[in-house]
């Protein structure tokens, strides 16, 4: 039969049921008679035969064993092999919406007809319930209608109950509160203090039992006094039990936040994530936070410097001497050590492009500076070679963000202008390139290279080293890809201007090399030399190919023809 039928139907015999054979005004008789069929499909179906719980006569907030038995009544196995029973507490013997799930219990096993199973499992009554309740037990109680064992229309048997309510006595609750809290009166941001408060299980008659478990005490920084947007500070874990009566003290160091000048308060709530009943919303919870007598007073630091004396005019390369002064305008001492730093920058602003010219640290050992004291810097730093025109001296305190100084770490540079002329530079620039012989031979082949370099610039400039280097090339374009260094000479001497030297040096070329090159000489090629941008001189190249060769070659010459008579 077709899957998923289920209820009467009726079935009849067609003959011919195709139309293949032509049977004239004689096709109306090629059905049977109607017979009635009703069609059931397999079925589980689920009852639970028996609920008990134990003990009868229970705690609020205590364990209670709940055992349940369910059987298969239906006329086939489970179609599934898995779902789950649910225990429900009902302060009544009907079950309906408003009462209270306790837990789900999985079964993972087919069930055959006439099979059944049984379950226990212990579990814990909520808090705060007293009276008399019985516990239902729903086989195969899952979020579709029907579940998920298919036990056709035979789903409102699925539950039983305890024969006799229980009856439950609410236990006797803890009451915490914090009984002290102490804090200092002072403190700034980002250093520590010290939290100390006691908690109290307060005995008053009607809550009288211990606090069991786990909770955690959590400590506020708050601007109102309240926990409304209050910033957690630390939390505390603490394990039960404490008995009524009793107290523990407990302390934490706390690293205070990065907040604006004022008056603050030191907030301790006890079971801050309500892991302790303690009677619900409305009764003892409510007296869980501790708040600090005194108030916190946050100020902070606030360090700003000044240049007290600064060149306005200097060469590229000079060394000059800078003086600063840097004060507490704040409302702190600033605390520990930090480091004052001077750049050089093309504008007022400090960027990524700037040069730093030095730095000057300030030890944690040389005190806290109070507040409105000072002290002064004084600094030689050397102007870059390789710069010119109007720059400004740009001194920066605290340069490493050591002291926090909560809306005054804006005012911690400051500037002055400085015009710098160019430096004296050395212009070097090379002439006279060649070579002998030409063309080369041998492998390895020994070459000579000559060459000359003058210093065209406005004085000797500051690097007296440099490397000559000579490449040679398939193109004459210095500088792509099919370049070949030859070999590097280092120059020690220095050169004045208007002066030049002359170089001739031998030496042997890397094996097998042969074809035409052009011939290079680039002076300065690993620019040491400041030269204010005029490099464009450093290279010079030889007026002839250099043709390297192997081995000496024949070049035969038909000088005359005569033809034969």
């Amino acid at each position: 039969m077709p899957a998923g039928l289920d209820g009467d139907f009726f079935i009849y015999i067609r003959t011919d049921a195709l139309g293949v054979v032509n049977e004239g005004p004689a096709e109306g008789n090629n059905d049977s008679a109607l017979a009635q069929l009703s069609i059931i499909p397999p079925y589980a179906d689920l009852i639970v035969e028996a609920v008990t719980a134990a003990p009868s006569d229970a705690l609020s907030g205590r364990p209670l064993t709940v055992s349940w038995r369910v059987r298969n009544v239906g006329i086939a196995p489970t179609n599934v092999v898995s779902w789950s029973d649910r225990v429900i507490l009902s302060d009544d013997d009907v079950l309906d919406a408003g009462d209270t799930t306790l837990t789900d219990v999985l079964r993972t096993q087919q069930l055959d007809v006439d099979a059944n199973y049984t379950v226990s499992v212990t579990l814990t009554l909520p808090e705060g319930i007293e009276g008399t309740f019985h516990l239902f037990v729903e086989a195969d109680a899952n979020a579709a209608a029907d579940g998920k064992v298919f036990e056709r229309q035979f789903e409102d048997n699925n539950v039983g109950r305890t024969p006799a309510p229980i009856n439950v006595t609410r236990r006797p609750e803890p009451d915490l509160q914090v009984t002290a809290v102490t804090a200092p009166s002072s403190g700034q941001p980002g250093q520590p203090i010290v939290v100390q408060w006691t908690v109290t299980n307060v005995a008053d008659g009607a809550h009288d039992g211990p606090a069991e478990g786990s909770w955690v005490d959590r400590v506020y920084l708050s601007t109102d006094g309240t926990l409304n947007n209050a910033t957690v500070l630390a939390e505390v874990s603490r394990e039960g039990p404490l008995p009524k009566g009793e107290n523990y003290p407990e302390s934490v160091e706390v690293v205070l936040p990065v907040v604006l000048d004022g008056s603050y308060t030191i907030l301790l709530v006890t079971d801050a994530e309500n892991q302790v009943y303690e009677g619900g919303v409305g009764s003892n919870d409510d007296n869980n936070v501790g708040i600090a007598p005194d108030p916190l007073i946050i100020p902070h630091a606030d360090l700003v410097p000044e240049i007290a004396s600064a060149a306005d005019s200097a060469t590229g390369g000079e060394t000059l001497t800078v003086q600063w002064r840097v004060t507490n305008r704040g409302t702190a001492p600033a605390q520990g050590g930090w480091v004052d730093r001077i750049y050089l920058s093309e504008d007022a602003t400090l960027g990524a492009g700037d040069r730093l010219l030095g730095e000057r640290e300030r030890s944690a050992a040389d005190g806290p500076l109070g507040i409105d004291e000072a002290y002064d810097v004084e600094l030689d730093v050397t102007l870059p070679r390789d710069i010119s025109g109007r720059w400004h001296f740009i001194v920066q305190t605290d340069a490493r963000g050591q002291v926090i100084e909560p809306g005054g770490e804006a005012n911690n540079r400051v500037f002055a202008p400085i015009d710098i002329a160019v430096a004296p530079y050395a212009d070097l620039s090379v002439a006279d390139v060649s070579f002998t012989p030409s063309p080369v031979i041998g492998d390895p082949a020994e070459v000579t290279v000559n060459w000359t370099v003058a210093n065209n610039g406005t004085g000797r400039g500051f690097t007296d080293t440099w490397v000559d280097a000579i490449i040679v090339s398939g193109d004459d374009v210095l500088g792509n890809a099919d370049d070949q260094l030859l070999g590097e000479f280092t120059h020690q001497d220095g050169l004045d201007v208007t002066e030049n030297y002359t170089r001739n040096e031998t030496f042997l070329l890397p094996r097998a090399i042969t074809g035409r090159y052009h011939l290079f000489v680039h002076t300065d090629s690993r620019n040491e030399v400041f030269e204010n941008q005029l490099e464009a001189d450093n290279t010079a190249i030889a007026t002839e190919f250099f043709d390297v060769m192997t081995k000496p070659y024949a070049d035969l010459v038909v000088l005359r023809a005569d033809r034969a008579r």
